[in-house]
């Protein structure tokens, strides 16, 4: 069992770390919710809590914590698993097979029918058989080598040779059938919410409580925030915003609806959610901070190294495809047009391996931008940063990341958000977060942006204010 000493020579070599890539201040000390902050949750939620916390016994919540923590993380590797599936069904990088369209995917997710059992050998085994071959040969493509690291790392095999190309290949196919059936019950149960009369958002909002943890992410949600702040300063609810934490602030890898594989991986939050602050005079980009916290090593990397960047003089570019058949609406197509145009410079776009699908644009984050971002490895659920009144946040944003979680889960993050907030201080998220009456973060409103006429193509932020 970890002891406190423990947690805190954990969070200092983070801080070493983080000084060592970006030269900033050390990030704050990581600590473990307390039980004694964690008992009201827990006596709150009757039977959704572990009945072995339900006995008062600080032990077991010691204990319970510190393994919730690594089952927690380890939810990350079938998150990883879940972007290869969507990289071999979407990816054009290695293949010259078009991308999987959603009747498609609706004939594979049908195993029975004659048709799917077509298609896999027409469709889907050919890019089955090109991925092999392509992580086979060394590669500079960023996502094929993660591809290939993790399959070695899982499978304990080579690549190069037949049998580990078999064994590869059965295991993408589970990967595959997995995907699928899992798909298929999220849709059963917002059914069975919507026969029930239950409430369908509040459903979706913890859809995925026992899914991978996935970093896919796309531009869509970023135009829902930035909707939110601009009701928030109209009512009065948001006068000036210095401080902001990013909760998964997410990579563009390989995501089925908006996610290509032919430019390097991305993060668009950060600089989407600074951006919305400029644009609404929320926020002085002179004073403005940005700190993301997320648990997956990849994008906490990712972002660290954003710096770095900025340090070595190199650019960091954003490539934004929209799909040219997708009826978007005018409000969304305004702003991909102008995204980037307060904090970044038009860039040259990569090459579209087919043109005749997408539209592209893309920027280059300006370097005073990119060094005001700086990743803390932290979960959320179970974890906080030490922070003085003074150095908490004025905003913080986190979508599609609290779905991951039960309603249980949900209440421990809002002790976790409660220590992060200034009084006033606002909590924007796309999910319906548990809310008690000893949490003093509550629900003031919310919007609706709609991006297409795509059904479902939306999403509602919900407001929450520490008073």
């Amino acid at each position: 069992m970890l002891g406190k000493s423990k947690i805190v020579a954990s969070a200092l070599f983070i801080g070493f770390f983080f000084i060592s890539l970006t030269g900033q201040t050390a990030p704050p000390g990581i600590l473990y919710l307390s039980y004694e902050e964690a008992a009201p949750v827990i006596l709150a939620s009757g039977d959704e809590a572990p009945k072995e916390l339900t006995s008062g016994d600080k032990a077991a919540w010691n204990k319970w914590v510190r393994r919730t923590d690594r089952e927690i993380r380890a939810r990350l590797e079938q998150g990883d698993e879940d972007s290869i599936v969507n990289l071999l069904l979407f990816g054009t990088s290695f293949t010259r097979q078009p991308r999987l369209t959603e009747s498609q995917m609706n004939l594979l997710a049908r195993e029975r029918s004659q048709n799917a059992v077509q298609l896999f050998q027409t469709v889907l085994q050919v890019r089955l058989e090109d991925l092999l071959a392509a992580m086979a040969k060394p590669q500079s493509n960023e996502r094929l080598r993660f591809a290939k690291a993790h399959l070695i790392k899982k499978l304990n095999l080579r690549v190069e040779t037949d049998a580990g190309k078999k064994v590869v290949r059965e295991f993408l196919i589970q990967a595959v059938r997995r995907v699928f059936n899992e798909s298929a019950g999220f849709a059963s149960l917002i059914q069975q919410a919507k026969n029930n009369q239950d409430d369908e958002f509040v459903v979706r909002s913890k859809l995925f409580s026992r899914r991978g943890l996935s970093s896919d992410t796309s531009l869509k949600p970023n135009l829902a925030i930035e909707n939110a702040l601009a009701q928030l300063k109209e009512k009065g609810l948001v006068k000036k915003v210095l401080r902001v934490a990013v909760v998964g602030p997410g990579l563009d890898f390989t995501d089925k609806d908006e996610g290509y594989d032919f430019y390097p991986p991305q993060t668009i939050q950060p600089f989407a959610v600074i951006e919305s602050l400029l644009k609404t005079g929320l926020a002085d980009k002179n004073s403005l901070q940005i700190d993301t916290y997320d648990l997956s090593p990849k994008v906490n990397s990712h972002i660290a190294n954003i710096a770095v960047k900025s340090k070595r003089g190199e650019v960091y570019t954003i490539l934004l495809p929209l799909d040219i058949e997708r009826k978007f609406t005018p409000e969304f197509i305004k702003y991909w047009q102008n995204f980037g145009s307060l904090i970044a410079l038009p860039a040259k776009p990569v090459t579209d391996p087919d043109p005749t699908k997408l539209y592209l644009r893309s920027v280059s984050i300006r370097r005073e931008f990119l060094s005001k971002i700086h990743a803390v490895d932290t979960n959320i659920v179970l974890q906080s940063p030490t922070l003085a009144e003074k150095d908490r946040y004025d905003l913080i944003v986190g979508t599609n990341i609290f779905l991951y979680y039960n309603s249980f889960e949900q209440g421990l993050a809002m002790r976790n958000l409660a220590k992060m907030l200034k009084d006033g201080g606002i909590l924007l998220s796309n999910n319906a977060l548990a809310e008690f009456p000893f949490t003093p973060i509550h629900s003031v409103g919310y919007s609706k942006t709609i991006y297409s006429e795509q059904k479902g193509d939306a999403d509602a932020i919900v407001w929450y204010q520490k008073k």
